[in-house]
């Protein structure tokens, strides 16, 4: 079965470059894409396996939100900051 849609200039030219990007044709892209969205939430579609996921995806039993970029080194410190301020108040309580 074949399915044809009509998509604005401007997208299709958008969606031609970021397939090029990709080494892919416009179509390729574009299954690619709809696969992936309509992949149940941690599963990630085959023709995307031997990429890095991005959205939603289940590592370890856990949801995890993949965007393709790491966090800065900041974000990260102050999380383990914090958990560890909050940790030792649980266990030690306020004795300051």
């Amino acid at each position: 079965m074949n399915l044809t849609i009509e998509i604005p200039d401007d997208h299709a030219a958008r969606y031609r470059k970021l397939a090029q990007a990709r080494g892919l044709t416009v179509d390729r892209w574009l299954l690619e894409l709809a696969d992936t969205a309509a992949a149940p939430v941690g599963v990630s579609s085959p023709a995307a396996s031997d990429e890095p996921a991005s959205g939603i995806v289940e590592e370890n039993g856990l949801l995890v939100y993949r965007t393709g970029n790491p966090l800065p080194v900041e974000v990260v410190d102050d999380a383990i900051r914090r958990s560890r301020e909050e940790r030792s108040l649980h266990l030690l309580g306020n004795l300051t």
